[in-house]
């Protein structure tokens, strides 16, 4: 029985190191989801609203899609729960050319980042 149990314990702590550190299985923090992006796209001719574009955020350290979103009838966006972090913004829409940001940075003192109007 003292052999058995030794072996239960020696699987279980193989098992948990296994896991990592946190939840999920990896050994990195998990980053608090504070931040936001806001902005609103237009055509740079007619100055009208770009409906459906698309917003890619790639974590610059290592250029992984965290998070996305499109924009509504009146241009405009407005992403949430964006992990703390240095960020690449790509803005998309067929037949117009994309558009990147390279150094978009949140953290708790400026959670809000506002790209304003992109053209």
């Amino acid at each position: 029985m003292k052999n058995l149990l030794t072996l239960f314990v020696l699987i279980s702590s193989t098992f948990l190191a296994a896991q990592g550190k946190y939840p999920g299985g990896g050994g990195e923090r998990p980053r608090p989801k504070i931040g936001e992006l806001k902005g609103i796209i237009k055509d740079s001719t007619s100055t009208e609203a770009i409906e459906f574009a698309t917003i890619s955020l790639f974590r610059k350290k290592d250029s992984v899609l965290v998070t996305g979103g499109v924009s509504n009838d009146k241009g405009e966006f407005h992403i949430k729960e964006i992990p703390v972090g240095m960020y690449r913004v790509k803005v998309s829409f067929i037949g117009y050319k994309d558009k990147f940001f390279d150094q978009v940075l949140f953290r708790p003192q400026e959670p809000i980042v506002e790209l304003k109007t992109i053209r």
